[in-house]
């Protein structure tokens, strides 16, 4: 029986006739360069980086996730455009209800602006964790090489609600309290905690773990991330206020579907936030694998990305 060819570095099962295999000489999951097999190989050894992202001067870290946040900021709506039917379907799970609910609370009294803000700010905290830990999970088995449906991505997500939203509730009271004290305090804990979600989702960590975790890998990154959300919301806030303006000045917004399509239409292009702060976490994460395949077996391995959401971790 003829034994399939694997990558040696993430032990992916490779179809030979894969057109990404072609002359490029590298695995199409990890980036690895392939060479011939070798009779002294075992093909039970456990590999030496899960991800194995590309090494050596031709390749690197910065191959699989861009280094600038120019660059980040791009990757993340082309991620989002990529797997765009299944990503919008997580988001409007939530969001589609969310949005009709609010939408006949601000019909009922046009006035209601605040109530319907609260009311957005409860859907989000409440049922929020759900399709958030949904994507990131898809956005990890993505970038592995797997394939995720509707169903498994929400399951995960569905799993580790009370995980994330336990530590997404205390890391927004720690940061509330820095707001309170002072601005600066509460910027510089939203950007040393901006990856508690991902952390949380892929690696099973609590909220203290997570936070302490999500400081130790945003060191060093902090002015990026920091300049990355100020890009984001920069270009995204004040065409989105445009966006309603205009619609509202020709009357469209009177319709409560054309409100509900519109409201939804932001909700999905608004978790490129997510997918933003994802792939600060994926390089970070990277990098750790290169690290520690240089200095041993000990430090972070990718066995670690998406647990048993039900494993007390």
């Amino acid at each position: 029986m003829e034994v399939p060819p694997t990558c040696p570095a993430c032990r992916s099962v490779l179809d030979a006739t894969d057109t990404r295999l072609a002359g490029s000489g590298m695995c199409p999951i990890c980036g690895t360069p392939l060479e011939g097999p070798s009779s002294e190989e075992n093909p039970y050894a456990p590999p030496g980086t899960e991800l194995g992202p590309p090494r050596g001067p031709e390749g690197g870290v910065d191959d699989v996730v861009p280094a600038s946040v120019l660059g980040k900021l791009v990757e993340s709506y082309r991620m989002l455009g990529a797997d765009f039917l299944l990503l919008s379907l997580l988001v409007l799970t939530i969001w589609l209800p969310g949005n009709i609910l609010t939408n006949m609370v601000l019909f009922e009294n046009p006035q209601g602006e605040g109530a319907t803000f609260r009311l957005s700010q409860i859907i989000e905290g409440f049922f929020g964790p759900v399709y958030v830990g949904a994507i990131l999970h898809t956005l990890a088995e993505r970038r592995q090489g797997r394939t995720v449906g509707y169903f498994e991505a929400m399951s995960v997500g569905l799993r580790g609600w009370g995980r994330l939203f336990g530590a997404r509730f205390f890391t927004g009271l720690i940061i509330l309290l820095g707001f309170v004290a002072l601005i600066v305090p509460g910027i510089i804990l939203v950007v040393r905690f901006a990856l508690v979600d991902p952390i949380v989702v892929l690696e099973g960590r609590n909220g203290p773990e997570a936070r302490s975790r999500s400081e130790e890998m945003t060191e060093g990154r902090r002015w990026q991330i920091l300049l990355a959300g100020l890009l984001f919301y920069g270009t995204f806030l004040p065409l989105a206020i445009g966006l309603y303006a205009a619609l509202g000045v020709m009357g469209l917004l009177a319709n409560f579907a054309t409100a509900v399509a519109l409201d939804c239409t932001i909700s999905v292009l608004v978790s490129v936030s997510n997918i933003l702060m994802f792939l600060f976490y994926w390089e970070a994460f990277l990098r750790e694998e290169v690290e520690s395949t240089r200095e041993g077996p000990e430090g972070v391995s990718s066995s670690a990305l998406c647990p048993n959401p039900e494993d007390p971790g």
